[in-house]
């Protein structure tokens, strides 16, 4: 189900001058639905949406704030656990190696 923009359905008053080319610009002399004409499809849509429903714009910038908040709050989490991590791996290591030195002192100690 494709969406498309019918510039003449929108009415003339709300045209720009730019808008009124999207017709070529879209259709590009070929007819294909190459991936330019796709990404050119999406640009004309987003200009659209611009230039006639800035509060669309807002919420989407809403959205992608809080989305990028989320992935800062888990990067700092899994940071905070990867070195939480490794503290706890260095305190393991230097108790095994403390043990390891005991056992080592008193085996000579009991050798001697």
């Amino acid at each position: 189900s494709r969406v498309t923009l019918d510039p003449a359905a929108l009415g003339e008053g709300l045209l720009d001058l730019e808008e009124r080319m999207w017709p070529r610009f879209l259709d590009g002399g070929s007819g294909s639905r190459a991936p330019a004409a796709r990404e050119a499809t999406f640009w004309c849509a987003c200009d659209f949406l611009l230039r006639h429903r800035p509060a669309f714009f807002r919420t989407i910038g809403t959205l992608e704030d809080s989305y990028l908040k989320a992935i800062r709050e888990k990067q700092a989490g899994r940071l905070a656990a990867i070195s939480e991590l490794q503290r706890c791996q260095s305190m393991e290591m230097e108790k095994v190696r403390q043990r390891a030195e005991n056992d080592e002192c008193e085996s000579r100690r009991v050798q001697s």
